[in-house]
């Protein structure tokens, strides 16, 4: 006693939950036909293969009574389930029966379609009166079973992308069939018209032409017999759409030649036309997709990221800091190019050794600024996993604006043409550095600019002298950088040799004491940091030499320590060298002396002029007093 599942048919609240479900309440009425004294077993047949450790649990029992529980633990491959005697209840004719099933542990969210509920029935004795010979019944038909998988290699847009689909069934395909593929929707490929459209067999010779239609069609024609429960295994090259999609539902049909058999006359058979079945996919994540393994799923591939600096001087050792995300993952070969990178003055070089990173990689530089990492054995990156890359680069002589840096990449693709991923702009901090605006931007270059005045308070030889340096930069002065005065000549202070040469400055406890050499040299260190912009005024006493002469050229110079960039390990960055500048004097009078306020600039101080004796004058004579008069 065997019944099929029709969409006539419907379970709980009138849901055909057969079909869909893993959990299904199925009442049913059964008629016991004449001389069946009892149910040997009941058993269900499903339209996919259980996997292996899968557990069908059924509970059976007539309306109203204790339930009978039967558990099932299938082995790979069984479709239809024998189970234990069910004695038919009462004497009654007709019972309806309950039947409450639970499919668990299957690995597809899809659970399979229960197509035929069963009842096994054991005939009565022989009775003493001769029974006339029943008419032997036909075997059923066998339900045409058909398990297929297809899956992809590549689930990216505008893309080339291999399917393989591996199927068996139980029934002979024969000679002339057709198999034929529909839902293959998404793709790219056109049609193939006249022509054959190519793909492969894991069985040599048996499969003939194939063709492909635009609307995601694919037929087959069988070119010679293939016995039935055969794995058939095809595989085909489509090229990815432009848009993303979730996986189509696919399906496969067959339309089977029906030969005649041997002797027989009359027309030749229908072909026996199978269904379509639904073609299941692996559900795996491929390349860093969720279930990208299926069929046409697609996804665009995307990378991004950011990318800045660390000095935006010109003629300066540079290092650019590149963090890159990609929603795909990276294995050895993939290709990732950075271009944009205009203004650098490093020549072409394969390899190029000015790579840092964690991976193992390769790099190429191309000096129109583009940079291609290759990743080497071993170096694989996980979708959405940071990669960063520290690039040094050498800084031309011009000035300029920050550029826009591009990232692209190509994946391997198994055999097929590289995976191209399109090219993203990358982000830029926007913040300054070294106090240039924008100047962690990458390749935002400015020329360091230095503003020296330098001026005496005595221009007389033999004579202590103070100069005060006017200084103010474009730059910030870090922490150990070094500061240099040349060319002060003619002075008589000796070389400070191991000593401290004693300075002031305008900001305190900014810088050390110097070093002088008679030659003319004064070199300061910084001993915390001084933003740019900032006026800074240095005061030293030197001893005037006895020659006279003007004022001589002076040059200032830096070298400014660079810091390492946060995250950046290996060496410590070369300092920023900001070449020498020649110091400006006041030019104005000092003490008489034209120019003497220039540094060291010097005369013999004026000799004085003899002062002459004063000359005596000339004693008077005396007055004689007068004579009186006589009384």
């Amino acid at each position: 006693v065997e019944e099929a599942f029709d969409d006539d048919w419907s379970g709980d609240n009138g849901n055909e939950v057969w079909k869909v479900c893993c959990n299904a309440t199925v009442i049913i009425n059964v008629t016991r036909p004449e001389g069946i004294p009892s149910i040997d077993g009941i058993y269900l047949r499903l339209a996919e293969k259980l996997g292996a450790g899968d557990v069908v649990k059924m509970t059976v029992s007539p309306l109203g009574e204790a339930p009978v529980l039967v558990d099932y633990v299938l082995p790979t491959g069984v479709y239809d389930i024998a189970g234990e005697a069910l004695q038919w209840p009462g004497v009654e004719e007709s019972v309806f029966w309950k039947i409450e099933i639970d499919i668990n542990g299957l690995v597809s969210p899809n659970c399979p379609k229960i197509i035929e509920i069963g009842f096994n029935g054991t005939c009565m004795p022989p009775s003493p009166t001769p029974s006339p010979t029943p008419s032997p019944t036909p075997s059923p038909t066998p339900v045409p079973r058909v398990d297929a998988l297809l899956e992809q290699t590549t689930p990216f847009t505008n893309s080339d992308n291999k399917l393989v689909l591996v199927f068996t069934v139980n029934f002979d395909l024969t000679d002339k069939s057709i198999i034929t593929l529909t839902g293959l929707t998404g793709s790219a490929t056109v049609d193939s018209a006249n022509k054959k459209f190519p793909f492969t067999s894991s069985i040599a010779g048996s499969l003939d032409d194939a063709t492909w239609s635009n609307s995601g069609g694919l037929t087959i024609v069988v070119k010679d017999d293939i016995p039935s429960g055969t794995e058939i295994t095809i595989s085909f090259d489509l090229e990815n759409g432009a848009k993303p999609q979730e996986d189509p539902e696919v399906l496969i049909s067959f339309m089977v030649d029906q030969k005649k058999a041997p002797g027989v006359a009359g027309p030749q058979p229908d072909p026996l036309e199978v269904p379509p079945a639904q073609v299941s996919g692996p559900d795996l994540a491929l390349l860093g997709v969720p279930s990208g393994a299926n069929a046409l799923k697609m996804v665009d591939a995307e990378i991004t990221g950011s990318a800045e600096q660390t000095m935006p001087f010109t003629t300066a050792d540079n290092t650019v800091t590149v963090t890159l995300s990609a929603n795909f993952d990276l294995a050895p070969g993939a290709k990732i190019t950075l271009s944009g990178l205009s203004g650098a003055a490093t020549p072409d070089a394969d390899p190029f050794l000015g790579v840092t990173s964690d991976l193992a990689l390769t790099a190429s530089w191309d000096d129109a600024g583009v940079l291609v990492v290759t990743l080497g054995p071993g170096a694989t990156v996980e979708a959405f996993t940071d990669i960063v890359l520290s690039v040094d680069l050498d800084n031309g002589p011009a000035e300029q604006e920050a550029v826009t840096v591009l990232v692209s990449a190509e994946l391997p693709n198994s055999g097929l043409p590289v995976i191209p991923v399109p090219e993203a702009a990358m982000a830029s901090p926007n913040t300054d550095a070294w106090g240039v605006t924008n100047g962690a931007d990458p390749m935002r270059l400015v020329a360091p600019t230095t503003d020296a005045l330098l001026q005496q308070t005595f221009p007389f030889t033999n004579s202590d002298n103070t100069l005060t340096l006017h200084l103010f930069v474009n730059f910030d002065l870090t922490k150990k950088s070094i500061i240099t005065l040349t060319g002060l000549t003619g002075t008589a202070t000796d070389d400070s040799a191991n000593k401290k040469f004693p300075v002031t400055s305008s900001i305190a406890g900014a810088l050390e004491d110097g070093t002088w050499s008679n030659t003319g040299v004064l070199t300061i260190g910084v001993k915390d940091d001084i933003p740019s912009g900032t006026e800074i005024n240095i005061v030293f006493d030197l001893l005037n030499g006895g020659t006279e002469q003007e004022d001589p050229d002076a040059f200032i110079s830096f070298t400014v320590e660079q810091k390492e960039a946060p995250g950046v390990t290996g060496p410590q960055p070369n300092p920023l060298v900001v070449p020498p500048v020649l110091v400006a004097g006041p030019d104005t009078e000092l003490l008489g002396v034209p120019n003497g306020a220039n540094a060291l600039k010097m005369v013999h101080p004026p000799t004085p002029s003899p002062t002459p004796s004063p000359t005596p004058s000339p004693t008077p004579s005396p007055t004689p007093s007068p004579t009186p008069s006589p009384t």
